[in-house]
């Protein structure tokens, strides 16, 4: 449930997913979906301060998109049910002790130790050494503090085939971070997974 890439083919108002389960069932996985969907959401607090271990993590974003609160709900064809997750975006990190990648969402959810790639920006005069610098909205995470680095800047100057990372004087560090489990789909699934016998009672 944790981190979904979100594939229109399968939302539960697609006829082809009524024709794979069929029309009670689709409408009885849509709305165990939308009750957790619903429940994950309302525990999520806006709040400047990191929630305490074990509690559910604190929300900072105010974009609509790029936010925990952006969960979302389909179906699954290979297990005929229904996945719930905040959406997948870019930022991910490495687990410190693999090669595997692990979104912002499963770190709050199941805690772990991964490592932070970070960067930071000293040159004072870089937009009169380069005029391009406003033109994408990645630059405006560069700061003269220490923030996580941003993969779409690299991407954009791979394309551009100009004005690496290095050469616009940007220092980049790696450190490890322990982070203590803060799950918020867990316990929404748990807390109304009670309700799902009544709705695939009717499905049948």
């Amino acid at each position: 449930m944790i981190a979904m890439k979100v594939d229109k083919r399968f939302f539960f108002d697609r006829k082809a997913v009524e024709d794979i389960v069929g029309k009670r069932a689709a409408q009885a996985l849509s709305k165990a979906g939308a009750f957790v969907q619903r429940r994950a959401r309302s525990s999520l607090r806006r709040r400047k301060k990191t929630s305490a271990p074990g509690q559910t993590p604190s929300v900072h974003s105010k974009d609509k998109v790029a936010t925990l609160k952006n969960i979302q709900f389909q179906f699954s064809p290979r297990t005929q049910s229904v996945l719930v997750g905040p959406l997948r975006l870019n930022m991910v990190t490495q687990d410190a002790y693999s090669t595997a990648l692990i979104p912002v969402p499963g770190i709050h959810e199941h805690g772990g130790t991964v490592l932070l790639r970070e960067w930071r920006f000293n040159q004072l005069d870089f937009e009169k050494s380069w005029r391009g610098w406003r033109k994408y909205r990645s630059t405006n995470n560069f700061s003269n503090e220490w923030r996580r680095a941003d993969k779409r800047w690299r991407y954009a100057s791979r394309k551009r085939r100009k004005h690496t990372i290095g050469e616009l004087g940007v220092e980049t560090r790696t450190r490890k971070v322990s982070y203590p489990e803060r799950p918020f789909m867990g316990p929404a699934l748990d807390k109304e997974a009670p309700k799902f016998p009544s709705l695939f009672g009717r499905s049948a």
